[in-house]
């Protein structure tokens, strides 16, 4: 039998439900507000515009029927626990006004797991609805948000400092320990062609574009722990050794002095780093270990000849994913390789049935064969979730319209030495032509000699530039440009791409009771998708002090059981919402 506060909070539910507004009631209202539609807190505005409210505090008095989006409301508990709100009110400050810095970033993360890819798209969203799920009348326009976030990306150090707090809490969670981290860069491209912009070369397009430089740090199965935006583009070995080192010392990860790789084999490392043939350097290879940092990645020029068959072993080698961790059988062997004279690596070759012979090497004393395998293979998870991040949560989009100066004394590439040799390399293709020619038995004794004038000419031409090439400075501080290099401003990237790395994180985490519960035919991403644009009836309940949210059904009553058990999870974490006392609880809408 049920106990009475049971039967209360069920009694108390179907009156709420009862009095609950429609989705029709309110389409008829919201249009009819004086100060634009949905606009029904006339009072608190009022105040607002007077400098008379801080900020308008979330109040649920009234329950809701099918409230678009509203099942994005069941990612709230995560959201909090991946530090949304954490350091928020002492880094991050408002001028007083309506929409306070905890709405704005609960509405930022909404939108992104909701999937609306830009402020300019809430134009197209119900503000009344969005409103509910806010805890307010209606969420702030385009030009509200903007200039919200415009203000926030005023003082730069809070948002840093802000943004360093969330990512010193990522890397310091459990599962983290033993870190070891992903590295690879990720290029932004503008394809406005706004300003002078550096140029990068971007591999997903085999094309150098005007573009801003990021590097990622995260963790085995791609969920994301750091990203470190760059005006210039330092390229992997010198970003790992200056700028990555140095963030990983200041969050704790790295010791000062840590343990010397190069004389011991015994000593577990402070920190992995995983990445690709770009940050292949002996040298580096040799100080990280000095420092205590263990390193894994391809070879790269150095292959010998191929090893004996009867040296490979098969062997389980675990796949890390962003929710779960798989395993797949390889044929492994191992050798100990000299790198340099003070630094010898573990060289760990995979035979295909092909049999090609993959190598990756590592500095990393006591890692297992599989587990050095599993990582370095592992790596896809990263450039997986740089795809799906483009693909569902806008990563590459641009911020804003403006632009920021770099810095006079940073030293880029000189635009002529770049157009001199650009010019040179042209120049010599010429010879070799006109040699394919003169080879011709056919040609008259006055097309030869003008052919031989023009190999000539090329050559000497191709000799020019050489000497001016060489004359040339190949980097210049920025300052020496005739047109300065420009950048996306960092501070406002920052804040969305936090936003998003909370999102995403968010949804992997939510991934794991799905897949459980779906089994071997399991699509949780999908699954959540659709959850987070779900209808859904929210009902405040005075007297339990909760806010119920009943997600309405989705497309079959597989998916809709497939939810059970993660809303029981979310029930568990017993989250509020934030600035109110209501107690969060989820279930599916009978």
């Amino acid at each position: 039998m049920p106990s009475k506060p049971l039967k209360t909070e069920a009694l108390e539910t179907e009156k709420k439900l009862a009095k609950a507004t429609e989705r029709s009631e309110r389409n008829t209202k919201d249009p009819q507000t004086s100060r634009g539609r949905a606009t029904h807190d006339v009072m608190g505005r009022q105040l607002a515009a007077k400098g008379k409210l801080a900020a308008a505090k979330p109040t649920f008095d009234k329950a809701h029927k099918a409230v678009e989006n509203g099942g994005v409301l069941t990612a709230l508990p995560i959201l909090i626990q991946e530090g949304l709100h954490h350091g928020v009110h002492e880094y991050l400050k408002l001028s007083k006004g309506y929409y306070g810095v905890t709405t704005i970033l609960n509405f930022l993360a909404f939108l992104s797991l909701a999937r609306v890819r830009n402020p300019e798209a809430i134009r197209y969203e119900a503000p009344g609805e969005w409103g509910i799920i806010l805890g307010l009348d209606r969420c702030p326009e385009v030009k509200t948000l903007r200039g919200k976030l415009r203000h926030l990306s005023e003082n730069e150090w809070s948002v840093r400092t802000w943004q360093k707090n969330v990512f010193r809490d990522w890397m310091n969670q459990p599962q983290n320990a033993a870190a070891t981290l992903l590295v690879d860069g990720h290029s932004k491209v503008d394809t406005g062609r706004r300003g002078n912009l550096p140029k990068h070369y971007v591999s997903r397009e085999k094309l150098c574009l005007p573009a801003t430089a990021g590097y990622w740090l995260d963790a085995l199965g791609g969920s994301p722990l750091m990203c470190l935006h760059q005006a210039l583009d330092p390229k992997m070995v010198a970003m790992i050794e200056q700028v990555i080192v140095p963030e990983l010392r200041q969050n704790g990860k790295v010791g000062e002095p840590g343990p010397d790789l190069t004389r011991t084999t015994s000593i577990d490392p402070s920190v992995t780093l995983v990445f690709d043939r770009e940050g292949w350097s002996p040298k580096l290879f040799e100080n990280l270990a000095k420092a205590g940092i263990a390193v894994i990645t391809w070879t790269r020029n150095r292959q010998s000849e191929d090893w004996s068959a009867t040296a490979f072993r098969e062997t389980e080698v675990p796949r890390y994913g962003p929710a779960e961790t798989l395993t797949r059988k390889m044929w492994l062997a191992e050798q100990t390789m000299p790198l340099t004279k003070r630094l010898n690596v573990r060289e760990i070759r995979r035979r295909l049935e092909d049999g090609r012979q993959l190598s990756m090497v590592t500095t990393h004393p006591t890692l297992s064969r599989p587990q050095v395998a599993g990582a370095m293979f592992s790596r896809w998870s990263q450039e997986n979730f740089f795809k799906y991040m483009r693909q569902e949560f806008n990563l590459d989009s641009l911020t804003t319209q403006g632009l920021e100066e770099i810095d006079p004394e940073a030293r880029v590439v000189n635009p002529e030495a770049r157009q001199l040799n650009k010019e040179m390399k042209l120049t010599k293709l010429r010879p070799g032509r006109l040699s394919n020619r003169l080879a011709e038995p056919a040609l008259s004794r006055n097309v030869r000699m003008k052919y031989e004038s023009e190999s000539a000419q090329a050559e000497s031409e191709a000799q020019t530039l050489k000497t001016k090439l060489e004359a040339t400075p190949t980097h210049v501080k920025n300052g020496q440009l005739s047109e300065p290099l420009q950048t996306l401003p960092s501070v406002d990237r920052l804040i969305y791409d936090t936003i998003r790395m909370m999102a995403y994180r968010t949804e992997v985490r939510m991934m794991s009771p799905i897949i459980l519960a779906q089994g071997k035919k399991r699509n949780a991403r999908k699954l959540l998708q659709a959850l987070y644009r779900a209808k859904a009836n929210i009902i405040p309940e005075d007297q339990a002090k909760s806010l119920r949210v009943q997600v309405l059904g989705l497309g079959s009553t597989g998916l809709d059981q497939a939810l059970n058990g993660l809303f029981s999870e979310l029930n568990g974490l017993g989250a509020t919402y934030p600035e109110t006392d209501l107690r969060m609880i989820y279930e599916l809408a009978n």
